[in-house]
């Protein structure tokens, strides 16, 4: 009998959200603002940083990934003098909204109308286009939190695919791309994954929990 040898390649995919530092949703209005968000303000500095270092590092292990922009983030460090086109030229770009909305009103507590949407994320897409030169073909909503309206609005926008949803990884579901059935919707569903860690406690691959000192680099390494 011949024996095969299994593939035993670990692929990972690499996606970055590049959105205003700290950034909050805030009660009464729309868009995020920095923390502490009673300055009212939006500030970059720790994005810009992050971004340069990761960027090089990308290219040092030659490694390609997604770039999800929030269009305001995008406009900002253009004019702080950052060659975003040229820096983000191996790797796909996508849209991470116009000021990180908080589409669902979840603290806002303002809920947007699909008109409303609608503008918002036409006006990020052609920014995007705009600086970036290309086609914008993913998107990726703010907190991760999407519902028909929103998945309705991207789907008629021409967006191929969405990257919101949160799935843990096991029989049901091995980590491929799936059609948004469950909002009535063909478009394609790029999942975040979610495991669990060597305590059986749920992790998720968003690594926001490192910055915020709940999670080790070993938790990840581990699952």
């Amino acid at each position: 009998m011949k024996m095969t040898k299994i593939d035993e390649t670990l692929y990972v995919a690499i996606s970055l959200d590049i959105d205003p530092d700290a950034n909050s949703a805030v009660e009464g209005r729309y868009d995020a603002l920095s923390c502490p968000t009673e300055n009212g303000t939006v500030t970059i500095g720790a994005c810009k940083r992050g971004l340069q270092k990761i960027l090089e590092l990308f290219d040092i292990y030659d490694i390609d990934a997604t770039l999800f922009y929030e269009a305001r983030t995008a406009q900002i460090l253009v004019a702080d003098g950052m060659n975003l086109p040229k820096l983000s030229e191996r790797h796909e770009v996508s849209c991470h909204s116009l000021e990180h909305e908080d589409f669902l009103g979840t603290v806002s507590g303002m809920p947007m109308e699909e008109e409303t949407l609608e503008e918002a994320i036409t006006k990020a897409r052609n920014i995007l286009e705009r600086i970036f030169g290309r086609d914008i073909k993913g998107f990726r909503a703010p907190y991760t939190r999407i519902n028909q309206t929103v998945v309705k609005v991207i789907e008629r926008q021409g967006f191929q695919y969405d990257s919101s949803e949160t799935i843990t990884l096991g029989a049901e579901w091995t980590g491929s791309p799936f059609p948004l059935e469950t909002f009535d919707s063909n478009l394609w569903e790029l999942a975040l994954p979610a495991c669990y860690d060597t305590k059986g406690k749920k992790l998720s691959s968003y690594l926001w929990a490192i910055f915020e000192g709940r999670r080790g680099s070993g938790d990840y390494l581990d699952a």
